[in-house]
């Protein structure tokens, strides 16, 4: 049997600033050490399958 991801809802708050909604709950791409570019591009992949909509892709990561 295999298990099959089922995208959840993710409370948002308010924007103050533009009255936009922004997810709390995150994806960070920063790791150590840096995974290769492939499986990184299908982990965000993944992630987006699963439901996430904010991902923190900081400069500092070097992830752009």
């Amino acid at each position: 049997m295999s298990l099959i991801p089922v995208p959840l809802p993710v409370p948002n708050l308010p924007i103050e600033s533009d009255h936009h909604l922004m997810p709390v709950l995150g994806f960070g791409t920063a790791a150590s050490p840096t995974p290769e570019q492939l499986l990184l591009k299908q982990t965000i992949l993944d992630s987006i399958k699963l439901g996430y909509r904010h991902f923190d892709t900081s400069p500092r990561y070097l992830k752009e």
